[in-house]
């Protein structure tokens, strides 16, 4: 569906906003209205409980890592950064 805005203040501000951001007026409308509708993306504890009861047995079914592989990972790990935690 087409909205036309019929403001023209309203258009240039958003056209003053997109050219600061590099966003598209789709995008700068989108972003407010989401702004607005902060629970938007929330779910009901009864859903975030199903989720979580999910990844737990998912978590489960997963393979214990080895001994060998545990180690290998700290190995690599280590080495993804200098003494002062920077990236190497």
């Amino acid at each position: 569906m087409a909205i036309t805005l019929r403001n023209k203040a309203v258009e240039e501000r958003i056209r003053v906003i997109g050219r600061r951001t590099g966003e598209g007026p789709s995008a700068i409308i989108a972003r407010l209205v989401a702004a607005e509708e902060p629970d938007a993306g929330r779910v009901s504890p009864e859903e975030a409980e199903a989720r979580l009861q999910w990844w737990k047995t998912y978590v489960a079914s997963r393979p214990r890592w080895t001994e060998d592989e545990l180690v290998a990972s700290k190995v690599f790990e280590e080495s993804m950064y200098d003494e002062n935690g920077l990236p190497q």
